[in-house]
């Protein structure tokens, strides 16, 4: 009896333990359907929220990404033709304006890299009110520094330590230095008698003639069809070319050679009151004027453009790292890979073969400038683009416009070209700004021995990369009038200079020749 009682409480004790099992592995099971069903309800929710999140919070008629000049004069075109339309600009910076920009830093206006507005440009003079930008000339002409010691051909360094500063002056302009420009040192006699048939070429020929011409680079130009002497293409066309375009003589375009000297033959290169930036800021005050139908968002990058189906079959969805917007035409009006990247063109479609030209600027605070002409300096000597001779060209805008610096003082800006920026890059991509301006300095004291250079204040040295796109020996070159074909899908356009000429006026062509096309939808 006893032992049939203990077999009979261990069964007990056994079912009872069993039952325990069984009860915790239906509590797990059901914790774990439990957890299942909440993992299956968080993820439904997470892609219903992305997806509220994906839908456009807002639908236009033309969304335009990028507010640099091609962009804004985009949207000002539309809108000046099709006021009730719905415009978006998006732009990925703080400020809108794009590489034509300006900081304002204790007084000083400091440009983004040395530039300079040409009143002539056909596009600008139809779409900018000029009395608005307050435009402040240089004088024509320039003063080029040279040194004794020259040797045959362009590149043979055989500059001395004595340099001169001489004027090359424009009688045609400012009769009064027809003397100056008859007695510089700076180009032969025969030089200078060649350059009339050039004047008188540019002058006669319309815009479009000069783009029809054959095409070559602008260094066989200037010593084969006009027969300049390699001493004055040295001296002058290359420093005054090299700071326009970013790029040697080998490397421009004949065609934009002669229509920039035809555009400094009829205008003026100027600067604006307000600086550089005051030219796209005059269009976005009137853009921001139009109370109804135009829209800004900066700061916003777009990560991407896509055509949409179903119901907004035809529109485009434009996705940002905010929030998504849908439009019914997409102007991207950005610069050249972020363009090309975004429309995902087929090789040989966009500009992908269109290689960037990058510029440096160093600009000094100083009290006495060492001239006090309102002219450019340029770099005349053999020497130039080096890590001992830095300097392409210089001038100080203050001279220009007194705005340019506050009272007592005055601003020098110093353009380095890109290859000679190189020169200073350290493997990290940064330049060695200290490098540089020690550099830049003793090149400064070569040119202006009394001027105090080294009691110069650095107020800011400006690396830029994407400065403008080539225009000459790549695929896809930035000379094109009117514009090239940017193989996009139907309803996607693409506007800036790198699909038009390789200068502001190519910029707000573009712009505008798209802007057209668009308001042809509207």
């Amino acid at each position: 009896a006893r032992i049939a009682e203990e077999a009979r409480i261990a069964e007990e004790a056994r079912i009872a333990e069993e039952a325990r099992i069984a009860e915790e592995a239906r509590l797990a099971e059901e914790a774990r359907i439990r957890m299942d069903e909440e993992i299956a309800e968080a993820a439904r929710a997470a892609e219903e929220e992305a997806r509220l999140a994906a839908l456009p919070k807002a639908s236009y008629d033309v969304a335009i990404i990028g507010g640099g000049p091609a962009g804004l004069a985009a949207a000002t075109t539309i809108k000046r033709k099709a006021p009730n339309s719905n415009i978006a600009v998006i732009e990925a910076k703080e400020t809108l304006g794009g590489r034509v920009s300006s900081d304002k830093i204790d007084g000083y206006i400091l440009d983004r890299g040395f530039a300079v507005f040409i009143d002539s440009y056909p596009q600008s003079k139809k779409l900018l009110d000029y009395n608005r930008l307050k435009l402040r000339p240089f004088q024509p002409g320039a003063f080029v520094v040279t040194s004794d010691g020259w040797k045959g051909g362009m590149k043979c360094g055989g500059d001395s330590d004595v340099f001169t500063i001489s004027r090359v002056a424009d009688p045609l302009r400012r009769p009064q230095d027809i003397i100056a420009a008859v007695t510089s040192p700076v180009g032969s006699i025969m030089d200078k008698l060649r350059v009339i048939p050039l004047l008188v070429h540019v002058v006669k020929s319309s815009v479009d003639e000069l783009f029809d011409e054959d095409e070559t680079d602008t260094l066989t130009a200037l010593k084969m069809r006009w027969g300049f002497s390699d001493q004055f293409i040295c001296q002058f066309f290359e420093p005054f070319l090299g700071g326009i375009y970013l790029a040697p003589l080998t490397s421009q375009s004949s065609r934009m050679f002669h229509f920039i000297f035809k555009m400094f033959t009829e205008g003026s290169a100027c600067l604006p009151e307000g600086g550089m930036g005051a030219i796209p800021g005059v269009l976005e005050k009137d853009l921001r004027n139009w109370r109804q139908g135009m829209e800004f968002s900066t700061s916003t990058k777009v990560t991407g453009i896509k055509p949409m189906d179903g119901e907004d079959q035809g529109e485009w969805l434009i996705e940002t790292a905010g929030d998504n917007v849908k439009a019914g035409k997409v102007v991207v009006a950005t610069e050249g890979p972020a363009a090309n990247k975004l429309v995902a063109a087929g090789a040989g479609a966009g500009t992908d073969g269109t290689p960037q030209r990058s510029v440096g600027c160093v600009y000094y605070s100083l009290k006495n400038p060492p001239i006090n002409d309102p002219i450019l300096v340029l770099n005349g000597c053999q020497e130039k683009g080096t890590e001992e001779k830095p300097i392409n060209n210089m001038c100080f805008p203050s001279l220009v416009s007194k705005t340019y610096s506050p009272p007592g003082k005055h601003l020098a800006s110093v353009t380095v070209l890109g290859p000679t920026m190189d020169l200073f890059r350290g493997e990290d991509g940064k330049i060695d700004e200290e490098k540089l301006d020690l550099a830049v300095r003793s090149h400064l004291r070569c040119w202006f021995p009394d001027a105090g250079v080294n009691n110069w204040e650095t107020l800011k040295i400006y690396d830029i990369m994407n400065a403008q796109p080539a225009q000459y020996g790549c695929d896809t070159p930035a000379n094109v009038n009117r514009g090239r074909n940017f193989k996009a899908p139907e309803g996607v356009l693409v506007a800036g200079d790198h699909v038009g000429t390789a200068t502001l006026n190519g910029a707000f062509e573009r712009g505008v020749n798209v802007a057209r096309d668009v308001i042809k939808t509207l």
